[in-house]
This record gives C-alpha cells, sequence and structure tokens, in this order.
C-alpha cells in the first residue's frame, strides 16, 4: 500500500511539473573513468544496474494543491548500500521539486563511497555534497547542494515486501526488484534548498539481493 501511495503521488507531480513552467535544461554530467563499480552502464557511461545489499533508507513526501492557490512541493530520497568484493558503495537517488509561479526541480541517481550512508541500530544517516561526486552522478535538471539526512526507527509498523517497484520521474525511471525488510522512521534534514516536512514518510532498513536498475 506504502508503495502504491508512493507512485501514485510520482504521477500527481508528473502531471503538475508539466503545467509549469521550467526554468533549467537537463543536463549530463561527465563520468569518472576511474569509477569502479561493475555491471552494465547507461549511455553516459555510469552504472545503471545494481544488486543492494545491507543498510537502505527512504523518505516521501508531498504537499500542497489546496483551495488557497498556493504552490506544490513533492520530494523522494533513498540511499541502499551497493556491496562489491573488494569495495563498497552507497547508491543514492532522489527527485525533488516546488512549483509556486516557477517549478524547479533536480533528480538524479548514482553511487558514492559507503560511508555517506551511516550509523545502525534504529538510525542512519546520509551525508554528501553531490557536486564532490560529479562523475558519479547523473543529474537532471537543477543541480542540488548538500545532502544532510537523518533516520531514526519510530516503531509505528514493520514489514517485509518482496517483488518488484517501478517510478519514472524526469529524466529516469527506477526499478528495484527483490526482498526488504523495513520499519517506519522519521527523517528529518535536507535535500539542498529543499527542506523535510515533519509529516514526510520515510522508513529504514535491509536489502537482501535487491537488483536495482536505471532507464533513460
Amino acid at each position: 500500500m506504502r508503495a502504491s501511495l508512493l507512485f501514485l503521488s510520482a504521477v500527481s507531480s508528473l502531471v503538475l511539473l508539466g503545467a509549469c513552467h521550467e526554468r533549467t535544461t537537463p543536463t549530463e554530467q561527465s563520468h569518472d573513468p576511474a569509477f569502479s563499480i561493475a555491471g552494465n552502464r547507461d549511455t553516459a557511461g555510469l552504472p545503471s544496474h545494481y544488486t543492494a545489499n545491507g543498510a537502505t533508507a527512504s523518505v516521501n513526501w508531498y504537499a500542497g494543491g489546496d483551495s488557497s492557490g498556493g504552490g506544490y512541493a513533492y520530494g523522494y530520497l533513498s540511499a541502499n548500500r551497493v556491496s562489491q568484493v573488494t569495495n563498497e558503495w552507497t547508491e543514492v537517488n532522489w527527485y525533488v521539486y516546488s512549483c509556486n509561479g516557477v517549478c524547479r526541480y533536480s533528480s538524479g541517481y548514482g553511487t558514492v563511497p559507503g560511508a555517506a550512508l551511516s550509523g545502525g541500530a534504529g538510525s542512519l544517516r546520509l551525508s554528501l555534497n553531490p557536486a564532490d561526486y560529479a562523475g558519479n552522478l547523473y543529474v537532471y535538471g537543477d543541480s542540488l547542494g548538500p545532502i544532510n539526512v537523518m533516520w531514526r526507527e519510530n516503531g509505528v509498523y514493520s514489514s517485509r515486501s518482496t517483488g518488484m517497484s517501478e517510478y519514472s520521474y524526469p529524466g529516469y525511471t527506477f526499478r528495484s526488484n527483490g526482498v526488504t525488510e523495513s520499519a517506519s522512521a522519521t527523517a528529518t534534514g535536507t535535500l539542498g534548498e529543499y527542506g523535510i516536512p515533519a509529516w514526510a514518510s520515510a522508513s529504514m532498513g535491509r536489502n537482501h539481493a535487491v537488483t536495482i536498475t536505471f532507464y533513460r
């Protein structure tokens, strides 16, 4: 049910985004030849297929559209630990936008060092500046400032999901397939200039051989 609500929110956000004036144009960032994650690669040279094992966390929110004529805001962020034979990385995936007369948005994905996602025992923290890993990230729309988000389990629910999920954002489509154990969490922090509201839906847990694929 939670995945379905997230999908419906994502679809709604795309409709709203198309109705607004886009301030930026799509850009691709260069690939660093030293990047060592294995797997299939997309047209920019970035890995587009991962196997995620270990810590995972996500948060999403949607606000706006009331009778007062105010703007809209939507955000999504996920982080997944990607383990390789000799290296460990964190895959990140985000989409944030706001529309209030002029629309601004940023979406992107890629892989950063594993230490960007830290913690355990009921809490996780994601801390990175996308600008520091320009060669490892595909960014569509605006660039995004530093990401600093903290998740803490809140005991509302826990779940185990098996199967495939797919979400489409401007610039790419995200698909995952496998087993994920998760628990509800409270997320606080910022994605660049976008703050996470108190009512945001968040979870954290562990992936078990979850395949993650991006399409553009």
